[in-house]
């Protein structure tokens, strides 16, 4: 998870939800204050792993961050940001579910 919420409250959201189990690292605004530079949230969050990323967004702070480091976005329409907000930012998909998701990632998996 990359968010712009600090790391320890998003930590907390994931748990009160039940989804914890979900996620292998949640990069987060620092305590002492990382900025909001989407960007290098997203690269402390990706950092180390290997093989493909893509950022799974809702607003236009998410395809930013994932333009800047040259990676793909997957806008979601059922969030944060305006459709037209986020087609300006040219993500390479938009899904308007979780299977629409689902679907982008196993057929780029099988490609």
């Amino acid at each position: 998870m990359a968010t712009l919420k600090y790391d320890k409250s998003a930590a907390e959201i994931l748990v009160y939800f039940d989804i914890a189990k979900y996620f292998t690292r949640v990069a987060g605004a620092l305590e002492a204050g990382c900025g909001d530079d989407k960007s290098e949230v997203i690269s402390r969050a990706i950092d180390g792993f290997d093989g493909a990323c893509v950022m799974i967004g809702d607003s236009l702070y998410d395809m930013e961050g994932a333009n800047a480091l040259g990676m793909d976005a997957i806008a979601v329409t059922y969030g944060f940001g305006s459709l037209e907000e986020l087609q300006s930012h040219n993500p390479a998909y938009i899904a308007d579910t979780l299977d629409d998701i689902l679907n982008i990632i196993t057929s780029q998996e099988s490609s």
